[in-house]
């Protein structure tokens, strides 16, 4: 037994989605009773709940006033923008997610990063028909990696794990970050780093543009029509962050115009998008599920920390990496 008692621990995961975290939870924490729940049923069935993960499901005092034995909301990742911090705290409830560094996912969103710069960049979206009718056969011409610029937005796990890969293609690497990390920079071989305030200097000489930055008030809507105007015309943009990190419009008028070479999206404004969502419909976007750091490495280490975690608030004790460390948390029964 892992812990005593663990198989009366009723864990929800809110949502239909990311359906490999279940096997995964049941694999560290095999006794507990594990259940995926559609955000409809949500607020019924956390009246038993003591763990709850989100799964891009919003988690707002209207749950936490229904789920008197819930303990903890535990991200499978990063992401707490959907999770109302302040009611938790108020109904003691412990808020928690897993840094990116160390866990395997920063590596794991790093590759698909460098993946899609490769997709875009080889023109994989236009060129998947041509095998099988025969023509045009030696086109299109695609554009290297090697020796081009790359502009990353934020320098967290995802944004040092990325750097070390793209110099491996002889990039350039311009950073900026809220807090730069000046010696890690330098170590990994960063040519420049500079704060948010220098975001327009690494614009200006970007070709491939990483978003690596979570949603927060002030990075909502921070590339818009003015940034985007400022990168060279035919460069990319990639986006495995938050959907709202770009001004959906803006985008869409710098891909109307042809300002852009391409984009690449993991995230989006509204997940799962409508399938009729105008930002799937041109040729050179290259759309994927929310799947960046889905992996085996990124979903085993995530779940060794989960595991820790509930073990640890079901010992009355707070969480790791703690988002509301204030917390009372609620008596044992």
């Amino acid at each position: 037994m892992i812990m005593e008692n663990s198989s009366s621990i009723t864990v929800i995961i809110a949502g239909k989605n990311f359906a490999p975290v279940c096997d995964y939870l049941k694999n560290v924490l095999p006794e507990i009773s594990l259940e995926m729940v559609e955000a409809k049923d949500l607020i019924k069935k956390a009246e038993e709940a003591q763990i709850i993960f989100p799964a891009m499901a919003r988690i707002d005092e209207k749950i936490f006033k229904r789920a008197p034995s819930l303990r903890l909301v535990q991200q499978w990742g990063t992401g707490l923008e959907g999770i109302d911090i302040g009611s938790a705290t108020r109904y003691r409830v412990a808020v928690a997610n897993v840094p990116t560094a160390g866990s395997g996912n920063a590596e794991s969103v790093a590759e698909w990063y460098v993946m899609a710069a490769l997709c875009l960049s080889r023109k994989t979206c236009e060129i998947r028909s041509q095998v099988r009718k025969g023509y045009p056969w030696g086109s299109p011409l695609g554009q290297a990696l090697y020796g081009r610029t790359a502009g990353i937005i934020g320098f967290g796990g995802i944004g040092k794990a990325l750097a070390l890969l793209l110099k491996t293609f002889n990039m350039k690497i311009l950073v900026v970050d809220k807090k730069p990390d000046k010696i890690t920079a330098q170590n990994i071989g960063v040519d420049w780093i500079g704060e948010v305030a220098d975001l327009l200097h690494l614009l200006k000489k970007t070709e491939y543009l990483f978003i690596c930055i979570p949603l927060t008030a002030e990075t909502k809507n921070m590339i818009s029509q003015p940034e985007l105007a400022l990168l060279p015309k035919g460069a990319f943009i990639l986006n495995a962050a938050r959907g709202s990190v770009i001004n959906q419009q803006a985008l869409m008028q710098a891909m109307d115009s042809k300002h852009l070479g391409g984009v690449a999206l993991d995230v989006y404004w509204e997940e799962p998008p409508k399938p009729n969502d105008p930002i799937l419909d041109y040729p050179n976007i290259l759309a994927t599920p929310h799947i960046a750091g889905v992996t085996d490495v990124s979903y085993q280490g995530i779940s060794i920390q989960v595991k820790e975690n509930i073990i640890r608030v079901m010992k009355g004790k707070l969480p790791l990496n703690c988002a509301n460390p204030e917390v009372r948390l609620k008596d044992m029964k």
